[in-house]
């Protein structure tokens, strides 16, 4: 959409979704979530210098939900945050996730799917069951 498309790499992952965007005709299909990926520094060597990232929070982003899970270096959950949209546009009022453990299952469903899709670290380390 921006006309950087010769510049993007080609190790870059992901799908031209910029005819959904603009309201034109598409072969791509639309997906029905998309994923939310946060990394952040991981292992340092003597030097300081970053050697690799740590992958502290993942989720999803349907027509309707929004889940984020954020986890701690450890591996466990730290925050779930999860909204849903349409009730909330602005996302003020966060949902209780063990209140709501069929909408969860289906989104960490999907959000798997997806984590597989992209050979996401969550996936190839099964971090909180998001793994074969």
């Amino acid at each position: 959409m921006a006309g950087l498309k010769a510049e993007i790499p080609s190790t870059v992952q992901g799908h031209d979704l910029a005819a959904h965007l603009s309201g034109k005709a598409s072969k791509v299909k639309a997906p029905k979530g998309v994923l939310y990926i946060r990394n952040v520094d991981g292992d340092v060597n003597e030097k300081e210098e970053v050697l690799n990232y740590f992958p502290v929070a993942r989720g999803i982003k349907t027509d309707r939900y929004t889940l984020a899970i954020t986890i701690d270096r450890d591996k466990q959950v730290k925050e779930i945050l999860l909204f849903d949209d349409k009730k909330d546009p602005y996302q003020m009022h966060p949902l209780d996730a063990s209140q709501n453990k069929s909408l969860m299952k289906r989104l960490t469903g999907q959000m798997k799917a997806l984590l597989k899709q992209a050979n996401d670290p969550w996936y190839r380390e099964n971090i909180l069951g998001m793994g074969e």
